[in-house]
This record gives structure tokens, C-alpha cells and sequence, in this order.
């Protein structure tokens, strides 16, 4: 039986939520704990005590009381919650596959892509960035991972894994439109990874998680 579990983060997609996903899809009871804005700063001032080892979030609580284990780091913690909920290979090869498009999405799509242009201060620079992600880097990021799906519509090895929550989570944000700048075009106009965003929303689990916690937040392609 698995020991209580607890991701405490914000209620927002983020990083976080390919592991809510892969719990749901499991079927692994969990308790979403959403920090609020106004709590984490005035954590952040000192004004109350930090609950996070890293001094970060997300972080997720396994077990009860005084045996709790905390830990930290959305990436180890999504490879947790995929093993719990089958959605990570045991062949080595399988988990190879799974690792690289996963570090893919999450290095080279949202890390330096996304998120650093979400960093530049001058307005100016920022569209500049933004437009080149929209009209260059974007589609032929998302051309190269379109290029290694197979029939079965999945990223890896025929089966749904936590790369695919990954994308799915990467294409709601951009299809929020919380971005200025990026648009969903480029996602509309790959098939495939149309096609797949709507698989994996089709999925019971994620459907009911999304009708439960994102109501008028996840876009259609």
C-alpha cells in the first residue's frame, strides 16, 4: 500500500503537474496542497518559517508524522510518481528513451526557451526573443518531437509515459496564451502533436483531474 502523499506547490500548471497527472492516471490517492501567493512571500520574507528542506517548491511529503520524508526537485519527483503509476519503463533502453525526451522538454523547450525569456527585464528584447521562439525555435522543437512518435500516438516506446504528461502540461501553458507574444499555432498546425495533446486529455483520469482543477484553463487544439 502506498504511504500518504502530499505536492505542495502552487495551483497553477508549473512543473508540478505532470506528477498530479501521473498520480491521477495511477489512481494514487494524493493531497493537493496549494500554496498561496501572499503565504510563500511571506515565507520568502522571513516572516514565516520555511516548510521546504530546499528552501524551494515544489517539494511532496511521503508518509505521516514524525516518519514523513520530504523531498524536493519536480523532475525527481515526477520519476517518482511515474514509477508509482507504471508510467516509467523498467527495460533500460525504455527509460533511456523516456529520460531524453523528457530532459529535451524540460532543458531545452521550457528551461531555455520559455522560461529564460520570461527573465529579460527590457520589454523590447523580450518580444524580440519571443517572436523568434514563436516563428523558429518552438515549431522546429516541437517537428523534432512530432518526428519520434510512432503509430501509437505516444512520445516513447508505444506507451504513454510521464514524457508525455510533460508535453501535454508544456502545450496547455502555451495554449493559455499567458505568454505575449506565443501562440498555439505552431501546435495547431503540427498534427501530431495536435492529435497527442488531445489523447492524453482524453484520458478518464486527466479529464476528470482537469474538469475538477482546470476549469477554463486548458485549452482545445
Amino acid at each position: 500500500m502506498t504511504q500518504p502523499l502530499t505536492i505542495t506547490y502552487f495551483g497553477f500548471l508549473g512543473p508540478t503537474e505532470p506528477s498530479r497527472l501521473a498520480l491521477c492516471i495511477g489512481k494514487i490517492p494524493f493531497i493537493d496542497d496549494v500554496m498561496e501567493f501572499p503565504t510563500w512571500k511571506a515565507i520568502k520574507a522571513g516572516e514565516k518559517p520555511n516548510p521546504s528542506y530546499w528552501g524551494q517548491l515544489p517539494y511532496m511529503t511521503i508518509g505521516e508524522g514524525d516518519s514523513a520524508v520530504q523531498v524536493g526537485q519536480s523532475d525527481a519527483i515526477l520519476r517518482y510518481c511515474g514509477k508509482l503509476a507504471g508510467l516509467q519503463p523498467e527495460d533500460p533502453m525504455e527509460a533511456l528513451k523516456v529520460d531524453e525526451m523528457v530532459q529535451f522538454l524540460n532543458q531545452d523547450v521550457r528551461d531555455r526557451g520559455l522560461a529564460r525569456s520570461m527573465s529579460i527585464k527590457d520589454d523590447e528584447e523580450k518580444m524580440a526573443q519571443r517572436k523568434k521562439l514563436n516563428d523558429e525555435l518552438l515549431p522546429a522543437q516541437f517537428e523534432k518531437i512530432s518526428s519520434r512518435m510512432d503509430s501509437s500516438g505516444f512520445l516513447c516506446n508505444g506507451k504513454l509515459s510521464i514524457a508525455d504528461l510533460i508535453l501535454y502540461t508544456t502545450c496547455s501553458w502555451i495554449g493559455m496564451g499567458t505568454l505575449d507574444g506565443i501562440t498555439a499555432d505552431f501546435i495547431k498546425a503540427n498534427e501530431k502533436i495536435a492529435a497527442h495533446y488531445k489523447k492524453i486529455g482524453d484520458i478518464p483520469e486527466v479529464a476528470e483531474w482537469n474538469a475538477k482543477k482546470r476549469v477554463g484553463k486548458v485549452p482545445a487544439f
